[in-house]
C-alpha cells in the first residue's frame, strides 16, 4: 500500500519497534513516491496509520476504528436499595466520534425511552416496590453503540417486628429474676435490631436472628419493652409490649437459721399489679399454715408478716416455707425458701458446752462450798422443763441425779440466738450427810442469751447472818434462834392457843413470815425475817391493846432502819 496524505511522522531508530519511535518535529509532509519511508505515519483524518520499513514494499496500513461510546452510571450504585420511589438515575456519556443519541430501558416499563439529550438524567420515573434493572444506551456518528446497566431495589416497607412474649399479665416474679422476651422480625433487607426498657432513653443492641433476650428484672416498673429493627435502606419497624406483674416480690426478711421453740417473724415486701385485689394471705411453714398480717404502704406496695413459734424437731432440719396469696382473680404461691431449724439438746455438760445452770452446794453455817463430796455424801437431783416463751410448747424435759458432785452443771448443745427466749421451770432437790433435804424451785425463768449462765447457791443463808451481825454491831439485843409460830390474823391469839403453841415448842407467835419464806425459797430468792418483839402473848400478861403494840413498834422503827442500812452497806 502507498502512504498518502500524511500529517505526522514518527521516526523509529529500530525497525518495527514502536517504543523506539518519536514524533518528528516539525511535522513532516511526505508525498509519494517516497524512498526509504521508515517510520509511523497517521492519516490526516485519523482514520488510518502506516508502519513503514525500508522500501515501499514493507508499508503496512492500519485502519483506525473509533471506540464505542462509553456510559458511566453515577448513581444509584449497582445492587443497592432505596426507599425513594422518585429515585434519579444519574449518568455520564462519551464518544470519540461524537454522541448521536441516548435512550434507556427498564424491565418494568416500556422497552425503550429516548432521552432528550445524552447526559440528561432519568428523573421523571416513579419506581414501584421491588427490583429494577435499568440499561442506558448511546450511539455515535459512526453508528457505534455503547451501553451500561444498573440493578437496584425500591423498598418502602418497614421491617415487621412482633413481641410474642411476655403476655399480659405475669402472675409472679421476684426482684433479680431473669425475664426472657421473645420476638419475631422479618424483612428482605434486614440490617440491625435494638431494644429498650425505657422507651429509647437507654438502648441495648440486639442480634435480630436471636429472636429473644434475657434481662434481669430489678424493679416493678420494668414492665414495658420496645424493640426496633431497620433495613439497609433506612426503614424502621417497631413493636412494644407492656405487661402487669400480679405479684412482684421485692424482698423477704427472715432468719436463715433458728432454734426450736423460737418465736420467728417472716416478712415479705411486695408490689401488687394494677386492678388486682388481695382477699387473703397465709404463710405455709413446713406444711402448716399460719395467719398473716398485710398492710398497704401506699400505691402498689404491701408488707406481709407472720409471727409464730417454730416447731420442735429431733435433728437439724431444713424447713420449707412460702406465702399463699389469694387474689380476686386467682391463687398465687411464692417461690419456696428454706430455714434451717436446729434442735435443742441438754445434758450434764459432758457433751454439750453452752452452760445454762450451775448449782453449788453450800454449808449453811460456814457459807462455804461443801468440797469433800465423797465424805459428805452430797446429792443434787435436777428436774427441768423447757418451753417456748409463752409456755405453749414443751420443748424438752431433763432429769438427772448427781451424787458426790459439787457443783453440778447443765448445758445446751447450741448457743441461744439473740432475741430468742425460753421459759424454764425446774425443781432441785439437794441434800448431804448431816444436812437436811431441801428443795430449790425455779418457776417461769425467762432464759435468753443475756440471762445465762445462772449460778445458784443452794442452802444460801448468808442474808440471815448479815442481818444478825449488823444488829449486834449496833449494840442491839438480838435473839439469834427460836421457833416462830405463824397464825392467821389480824387478831390476838387466845390464852388457850398460846398455851398450846408453847407445848409444841414455840418461842414466838405472829401473823407473818412463814408464807413469805416458803414462796421466796421456791423462787430461789434469799430471804430473812427481821422481827420486833412487842409484847407477851395472851395469858402471859394481864392485858395488852393494839395501840400499845403499834406504839412499841413505832419506837423501834429507827432501830430496824439502822440494821437494814448497815446490812446493805456491809453487803
Amino acid at each position: 500500500d502507498s502512504i498518502t496524505d500524511k500529517t505526522h511522522q514518527y521516526n523509529c531508530s529500530t525497525a518495527w519497534v514502536i517504543s523506539s519511535c518519536i514524533l518528528a518535529v516539525p511535522e513532516i509532509d511526505i508525498s509519494p513516491p517516497h524512498t526509504n519511508p521508515r517510520g509511523i505515519y497517521f492519516q490526516s483524518d485519523g482514520s488510518a496509520f502506516y508502519i513503514a520499513g525500508r522500501g515501499l514494499s514493507t508499508i503496512i496500513k492500519w485502519i483506525i476504528v473509533p471506540a464505542n461510546p462509553s456510559i458511566n452510571i453515577v448513581s444509584p450504585s449497582n445492587n443497592t436499595g432505596s426507599s425513594n420511589v422518585n429515585l434519579d438515575i444519574n449518568y455520564t456519556a462519551f464518544a470519540e466520534a461524537g454522541l448521536f443519541n441516548c435512550w434507556y430501558s427498564n424491565d418494568s416499563y416500556s422497552a425503550n425511552t429516548t432521552l432528550a439529550s445524552c447526559g440528561t438524567n432519568i428523573t421523571d420515573v416513579v419506581w414501584t416496590e421491588g427490583q429494577h434493572n435499568v440499561t442506558i444506551w448511546a450511539n455515535d456518528t459512526a453508528s457505534n453503540e455503547g451501553f451500561s446497566r444498573v440493578s437496584f431495589t425500591i423498598d418502602t416497607t418497614n421491617p415487621e417486628v412482633n413481641i410474642t412474649y411476655p403476655f399480659d399479665p405475669i402472675n409472679y416474679t421476684i426482684t433479680g429474676n431473669n425475664l426472657t422476651i421473645n420476638w419475631t422480625v422479618s424483612d428482605i433487607n434486614l440490617e440491625s435490631c435494638w431494644g429498650s426498657f425505657d422507651g429509647g432513653t437507654n438502648n441495648v443492641s440486639l442480634t435480630c436472628g436471636d429472636l429473644n433476650i434475657t434481662r434481669n428484672i430489678t424493679s416493678f416498673t420494668n414492665d414495658t419493652f420496645t424493640i426496633w429493627a431497620n433495613d439497609s435502606v433506612g426503614n424502621v419497624g417497631v413493636s412494644s409490649r407492656t405487661w402487669i406483674y400480679k405479684i412482684f416480690e421485692v424482698r423477704q426478711v427472715f432468719s436463715s437459721e433458728t432454734l426450736v421453740g423460737s418465736t420467728e417473724t417472716f416478712i415479705m415486701n411486695m408490689s401488687l399489679g394494677s386492678g388486682e385485689t388481695i382477699t387473703e394471705v397465709n404463710f405455709n411453714y413446713n406444711g402448716t399454715e399460719h395467719s398473716v398480717t398485710f398492710i398497704s404502704l401506699g400505691g402498689s406496695e404491701y408488707n406481709l408478716s407472720s409471727t409464730f413459734i417454730v416447731p420442735t424437731v429431733n435433728a437439724i432440719v431444713n424447713m420449707s416455707f412460702f406465702w399463699r396469696i389469694d387474689l380476686a382473680s386467682e391463687q398465687i404461691n411464692t417461690t419456696a425458701k428454706n430455714q434451717t431449724l436446729n434442735n435443742i439438746g441438754i445434758d450434764d455438760c459432758s457433751t454439750f458446752s453452752t452452760l445454762i445452770f450451775n448449782y453449788t452446794l453450800i454449808d449453811e453455817e460456814t457459807q462455804n462450798k461443801i468440797t469433800n463430796t465423797t465424805i459428805n455424801g452430797t446429792s443434787i437431783e435436777v428436774d427441768l422443763a423447757m418451753f417456748d416463751e409463752t409456755k405453749t410448747i414443751l420443748l424438752l424435759n431433763f432429769s438427772q441425779e448427781f451424787n458426790d458432785i459439787n457443783p453440778v452443771q447443765i448445758c445446751l448443745n447450741v448457743n441461744i440466738t439473740e432475741g430468742t427466749i425460753y421459759a424454764v421451770d425446774s425443781t432441785i432437790k439437794y441434800e448431804a450427810v448431816n444436812y437436811s433435804i431441801e428443795y430449790y424451785n425455779i418457776q417461769n425463768f425467762l432464759m435468753k442469751d443475756s440471762t445465762i449462765p445462772q449460778r445458784i447457791n443452794l442452802f444460801d443463808l448468808k442474808l440471815v447472818d448479815l442481818i444478825k451481825q449488823s444488829g449486834l454491831k449496833l449494840g442491839m439485843k438480838i435473839l439469834e434462834q427460836g421457833t416462830l409460830v405463824v397464825t392467821n390474823g389480824p387478831r390476838f391469839e387466845s390464852p388457850a392457843e398460846i398455851k398450846a403453841y408453847g407445848l409444841w415448842g414455840g418461842d414466838f407467835v405472829g401473823m407473818t413470815s412463814a408464807p413469805e419464806a416458803f414462796l421466796a425459797k421456791e423462787l430461789g430468792i434469799p430471804y430473812a425475817t427481821l422481827a420486833v418483839i412487842t409484847n407477851y402473848a395472851a395469858g402471859l400478861q394481864s392485858n395488852v391493846t393494839a395501840d400499845e403494840v403499834f406504839e412499841l413498834f413505832k419506837s423501834k422503827i429507827n432501830d430496824v432502819k439502822s440494821i437494814i442500812k448497815k446490812a446493805i452497806i456491809a453487803s
